[in-house]
């Protein structure tokens, strides 16, 4: 049977979505209806898939689903994070540019977006992004510790540390204080770092050398 294969690592759950959708395909193409609704179809198995981890099939069945014009956006936003989970975030920042570009003011985009140039080593563009998203929902948590976090990727220390003393009087939430508090414990070990290397090499040790002067 075709549920054979991946049985063993799938839910009960996902296996009986799977099912119902694999039925519902066969279905509607048996009855000629290959548009919007077998595109529906191929979207909720792609994501039955993608929640069993996987993301070959999820990828195949997100392409299908993106061939309807009415499912294309979500299929291809929902493709991007699967790239994104197996790490390919080349391609994931592809699609989500494109999105991007034809709908800068969609947020969920932007976030996806702004991910995905950190994930690929733009943080430039991303912490400009980021500010972006910041500056227009400065209430919101969450742009603002998104703000912090890439300053500090982007080794911007000083700037994170007087946005994380700005954030502060704001941020009341004890959640919230507990980021901030470990968002400048990272900025103190990311500046402890150059000065102890700064030390072995005064010792006349490489900063890979051990006390014996070993690698």
């Amino acid at each position: 049977m075709w549920y054979s294969k991946i049985s063993n690592r799938v839910s009960r759950k996902g296996l009986a979505v799977l099912i119902v959708c694999f039925t519902a395909v066969a279905g509607l193409c048996a009855k000629g209806n290959a548009d919007s609704e077998t595109a529906k179809a191929y979207f909720e198995i792609a994501q039955a898939y993608t929640e069993v981890s996987n993301y070959d099939k999820a990828t195949e069945f997100y392409l299908k689903a993106a061939k309807d014009p009415a499912h294309k956006n979500a299929a291809e936003f929902n493709l991007a994070r699967v790239y994104g989970l197996q790490g390919d975030w080349g391609k994931a920042k592809s699609i989500l540019e494109r999105q991007y570009k034809a709908a800068p003011g969609n947020v969920l985009i932007a976030k996806a977006y702004a991910y995905s140039l950190a994930a690929t080593g733009n943080e430039a563009y991303a912490c400009e992004m980021y500010k972006k998203l910041y500056d227009e929902d400065s209430e919101n948590p969450e742009a603002a510790l998104n703000y912090a976090r890439i300053l500090i990727l982007s080794k911007r220390y000083d700037e994170a540390t007087s946005f994380i003393t700005e954030l502060k009087p704001r941020l009341t939430e004890s959640a919230d204080n507990k980021a901030l508090a470990e968002l400048e414990e990272k900025i103190e070990k990311a500046r402890e770092k150059p000065e102890k290397q700064k030390a072995e090499t005064k010792d006349g040790k490489t900063p890979a050398q051990g006390n014996d002067g070993k690698v």
